[in-house]
């Protein structure tokens, strides 16, 4: 059994806690007519806890999957954040089932996570799932692509982002060829970069053999790319 087996195996188990703590608390609160719309809110809380653990579950998965395929400090960064992530929600349903916390319910406004943090959260997780034929496959136009990649070398330079970019060759300011250099996909962070640059140098493909634009709007398309690739494609996995 790995690591991760463990920690599914443990949130099980504090999950099943936390449901016999709202049937309890559901059990006794029918003694008490005052707190009908209490006993209702436990009864959705009861399944909506049920469905973000079921997403926990499904996170822990994807990194069971790729632990050994993907850099394995990124993993476990992935993974603390997950961890994190869960104990606080855990804690937050926890709180949920106390009246006095029902009745003031400002007390938990920033234990749990709202839907962009989780959102964010999940992005990562599923990075995870992304190769260089992700890329390709986003952008559809073998042609271009094929030509980018046999003007590519790929180099890790970890987080310094000075190392990557769309290198043109300029002759007599005409477009002659363009180079690039990316990392390999292995995250969301380096498919990013690669959707960047190919948006990039798809952009100046059309203008090769042609006068390069010094003023252009390349980079500001690139960077919006990065945001269309996460929402079309990504979340769509």
């Amino acid at each position: 059994m790995t690591a991760i087996d463990e920690i599914i195996k443990e949130n099980d188990r504090e999950k099943k806690e936390l449901l016999r703590l709202y049937r309890r608390v559901l059990f006794f609160s029918q003694f008490k007519p005052h707190r009908e719309s209490f006993r209702e809110v436990l009864k959705d809380d009861m399944k909506q806890f049920d469905s973000e653990i079921e997403a926990f579950n499904e996170y822990y998965k994807l990194l069971r999957r790729y632990y050994y395929s993907r850099d394995r400090e990124d993993v476990d960064r992935i993974l603390d954040k997950i961890e994190m992530e869960f104990y606080d929600t855990l804690e937050y349903y926890k709180l949920r089932a106390d009246f006095d916390n029902f009745i003031n319910p400002d007390r938990l406004l920033d234990l749990h996570s709202d839907g962009n943090a989780r959102q964010q959260l999940r992005d990562e997780v599923y990075g995870l799932t992304l190769s260089d034929y992700d890329i390709d496959t986003y952008f559809r136009d073998g042609v271009i692509s094929s030509y980018l990649r046999s003007n590519l070398k790929y180099f890790d330079g970890g987080d310094d982002l000075s190392y990557y970019g769309i290198f043109p060759e300029i002759e007599h300011g005409i477009l002659r060829k363009i180079r690039m250099v990316v990392p390999k996909v292995h995250n969301l962070k380096t498919a990013l970069i690669n959707v960047h640059e190919f948006r990039y140098g798809f952009d100046l493909y059309e203008l090769i053999g042609k006068e390069y634009p010094e003023d252009n709007d390349f980079e500001e398309r690139a960077r919006k790319e990065e945001d269309t690739f996460v929402r079309e494609y990504l979340r769509k996995k």
